[in-house]
């Protein structure tokens, strides 16, 4: 029979930082919120930091908020794009996007950006890939000291805890994914194996069962408990139960993939599921302590006339609050892993480079952490809380953003301020020339 797992730990409070890269972050953070010397500027576009005796050269562009609304791009944005390439400044796009970094520039091509424009990319989902394809090969390379090779795409991995981390993940998952918007595909990550969500919750049950049983002082018949074991497991000690999950993978809050080892295999049993009901999930989950690894670690994002719509970081919020939650790797924005790879990329200083983003608690605090200015768009996820109509904000309301009024700093410090988050540098009103 499968092994009774170990009572779940006492609740964490807050998400657990179980990484020391994020726990510095963290740190680096509260420095930052601790110091009330930190003032916003406003500024009325991008060419500011262009121009002047100390200009920027290496912009690091969030996507959703700031370049389109989810749905079609901001013409003001395309035009900044391009007069900043233009000027002669390095652009990257850093993105909690879930899905990998070459298809980021095939997705914002048609929307009317061109790829020459950008030197590179980097999103969570690119590195939520590439950490689980390596898992495998950094769990033998610590007993044997070999090399493991990139895949096909830029190699962000490296070798730090995370990488530590992720060898001890297993194989089997249970994955939250997109269904109108397109699943991820996981095809290509070595070993990986899919969970059907209702074999995890019955096997979940069935392990709780058997816990109940023991604790009762009824697994002394040990016939009893055998039988419970054999008829809802159906397993044998070399092979895992059906509902047997190592980890959960959330790329999305759509649906909940299939069970199966290929991408043809999970889509044919995929099931369209309400993020709320995904909390079921996450409570049989937060029972056994399982990991959770978030591949995109924001809350809300815009989704054009559609309004705010909720994002695997909402999935991590809850999760953190469960009793018994196990570890959550957050593999995007605030997190430094993503800063670290970037500037392994980029080989610029801290001094020439500055972020620009919509989220205060993703985009500014991230950046803050890890030591860079970050431009704050007000016209992005926060902006009706600074007065701005929503109505107005999508991109044909937009258009090349000179409608668009400006936010006093003072009333962008105390949003922060409020939000128990760290105060931009600067802040425009939405991303304009």
């Amino acid at each position: 029979p499968p092994p009774v797992p170990k009572p779940p730990m006492a609740a964490k409070p807050v998400v657990q930082m179980a990484l020391p890269a994020m726990a510095e972050g963290m740190v680096a953070l509260k420095r930052v919120l601790e110091d009330q010397t930190r003032r916003t500027t406003n500024i009325a576009g991008l060419r500011a930091l262009r121009e002047g005796p100390n200009p920027k050269s290496v912009f690091l562009l969030d996507q959703y908020g700031v370049l389109h609304d989810g749905k079609v791009a901001y013409p003001c944005a395309i035009s900044t794009v391009k007069s900043l390439h233009e000027s002669g400044a390095r652009l990257f796009i850093i993105s909690n996007s879930s899905r990998r970094s070459s298809s980021t520039l095939k997705k914002l091509k048609p929307m009317g950006f061109l790829p020459e424009w950008f030197e590179g990319v980097i999103t969570s989902g690119e590195i939520t890939h590439n950490k689980l394809n390596s898992r495998n090969d950094l769990a033998s390379e610590s007993t044997n000291g070999t090399d493991t090779e990139g895949d096909e795409e830029t190699d962000v991995t490296g070798s730090d805890a995370m990488d530590e981390a992720f060898a001890e993940l297993g194989d089997r998952c249970l994955h939250f994914t997109w269904s109108k918007r397109g699943a991820v595909r996981l095809d290509g990550i070595e070993g990986l194996v899919t969970v059907d969500a209702e074999d995890f919750l019955e096997n979940s049950q069935s392990v709780g069962n058997l816990e109940s049983l023991n604790e009762s002082g009824a697994g002394e018949n040990t016939d009893t408990a055998d039988k419970t074991v054999s008829e809802t497991a159906e397993t044998t000690p070399e092979e895992p139960a059906p509902g047997k999950v190592d980890f959960l993978l959330a790329h999305g809050t759509e649906c909940v993939n299939g069970a199966g080892s290929t991408d043809a295999e999970r889509g044919a049993g995929s099931t369209d599921t309400a993020i709320e009901d995904m909390r079921v999930i996450l409570q049989a989950a937060a029972k056994e302590s399982l990991p959770l690894v978030v591949a995109n670690p924001d809350l809300v994002t815009v989704g054009g006339a559609e309004g705010l719509l909720p994002m695997p970081g909402t999935l991590a919020s809850w999760y953190s609050e469960m009793p018994g939650a196990g570890p959550i790797y957050l593999m995007g924005k605030p997190s430094l892993v993503v800063y670290e790879q970037l500037q392994l990329v980029t080989n610029a200083t801290k001094t020439e480079t500055v972020a620009v983003g919509d989220s205060l608690e993703h985009d500014v605090n991230g950046a803050a952490a890890y030591g860079i200015d970050v431009v704050f768009v007000c016209g992005g996820i926060h902006g009706e809380d600074l007065g701005y109509d929503a109505d107005e904000l999508v991109a044909s309301k937009v258009g090349d953003g000179a409608g668009v009024a400006e936010v006093p700093a003072t009333k962008v410090e105390a949003l922060a301020d409020s939000s128990n988050c760290a105060r931009p540098t600067f802040s425009v009103p939405v991303f304009r020339w």
